[in-house]
C-alpha cells in the first residue's frame, strides 16, 4: 500500500542523492553543462545557489537561449576554433614538409603544392577569426573532456 509507494520514493531520492554526490565528490559536475550542474546539485543538495528545481531561475536555465549564451557553450566554440586551427597548421606543416622532399623541376607537383599552402593560409586566417567562431554559433563546438581529440 501507501508505505510500499512512501519507501519507494524515499529510494529513488536516495540514490539520486547519491549519484549527485558522486559527481561532486570526482570534480566532474564541473564538466557538466550549467542545466545539468544545476539539477545534480538539487540532487545531491536539495538546492542549487539556494534555488530550488521549483525556481524559475532554474527553469530557465533548460532553455537553448540560457544554454547557448552560457560561458560553458562559448568555451566549447573556443575550443572547437582552436583544434580547427590546429588541424590547419597540421596541414600547412606537412604541405611544407613535401615541399622540401619534392623536386621543384617536377613542375605539376610543385603547382599542385603552391596551391595546398595557398589553401592551408587562407584556411588558418579564417579559422582564427572572429568571423569563423561566430559561424561556430548553434553549432556543439568542442569538449575540453577529449583533450587530444
Amino acid at each position: 500500500g501507501m508505505e510500499a509507494y512512501v519507501d519507494g520514493i524515499n529510494n529513488i531520492v536516495e540514490a539520486q542523492k547519491k549519484v549527485g554526490l558522486s559527481y561532486i565528490a570526482d570534480g566532474s559536475i564541473d564538466d557538466a553543462c550549467p542545466p545539468l550542474q544545476a539539477v545534480l546539485y538539487v540532487m545531491a543538495e536539495g538546492s542549487y545557489q539556494g534555488k530550488t528545481i521549483d525556481d524559475p531561475a532554474i527553469r530557465e536555465m533548460f532553455t537553448l537561449e540560457y544554454l547557448l549564451a552560457s560561458d560553458w557553450y562559448q568555451q566549447r566554440l573556443k575550443i572547437k576554433q582552436q583544434r580547427d586551427a590546429s588541424l590547419w597548421q597540421m596541414n600547412r606543416d606537412y604541405i611544407d614538409q613535401k615541399m622540401d622532399e619534392t623536386n621543384e623541376s617536377n613542375t605539376t607537383l610543385w603547382a599542385d603544392l603552391q596551391g595546398r599552402v595557398e589553401n592551408a593560409e587562407q584556411m588558418l586566417e579564417w579559422v582564427n577569426s572572429d568571423s569563423y567562431l561566430e559561424r561556430l554559433h548553434g553549432t556543439i563546438g568542442a569538449d575540453w573532456i577529449h583533450k587530444g581529440a
